[in-house]
């Protein structure tokens, strides 16, 4: 008896240390991988993309981005990935973008690992996009959830979505 009264007091130790996220895949800051410098501006309470109807909120829109992947990214040589990246990224109430995370999937929405050689690109290039528009709640600058997913045939970039 006393054992099981000592392994549930550790159980529920660890339960209450684990960082509490608000949805399924709220993005916890990361010291290892995330930018330092990267600050959101209300704490963890950051907007949901689903929380506005209003876009993509980006300066030139969604022909800036595409425009931007059109540019830069190139097609790795002889490739044969295909299947779905998503990445999904922080923007804070100063516009700026951080805290970058991917997930890859096959067509039939089954998790694998995509190479590095994209999904590395596909993650610098949307670091790189620095025209995210401020967006306001209650006329005050709000941090806000975003993302950009791929359609990849061997390679390809064949689709950016939203």
């Amino acid at each position: 008896m006393l054992l099981t009264s000592c392994q549930e007091k550790g159980a529920k130790k660890a339960i209450q240390e684990a960082p509490r996220l608000r949805y399924v895949e709220d993005i916890a800051p990361n010291e290892e991988i995330d930018n330092p410098n990267f600050n959101t501006c209300n704490g963890e309470n950051v907007f949901q993309y689903f929380n506005f109807g209003d876009g993509l909120e980006y300066e030139g829109g969604k022909r800036a981005i595409l425009e931007k992947f059109k540019n830069q990214y190139e097609v790795p040589k002889r490739s044969k990935f295909s299947g779905l990246i998503r990445v999904r990224f922080i923007i804070n109430c100063n516009g700026n973008s951080g805290r970058f995370r991917h997930l890859s999937m096959d067509y039939n929405y089954k998790d694998v690992e995509a190479p590095e050689n994209i999904t590395g690109q596909l993650v610098s290039i949307t670091k790189s996009l620095d025209k995210w528009k401020i967006k306001k709640y209650n006329d005050s600058p709000i941090d806000y959830y975003q993302y950009l997913s791929f359609k990849i045939e061997r390679g390809i970039i064949v689709k950016i979505l939203p």
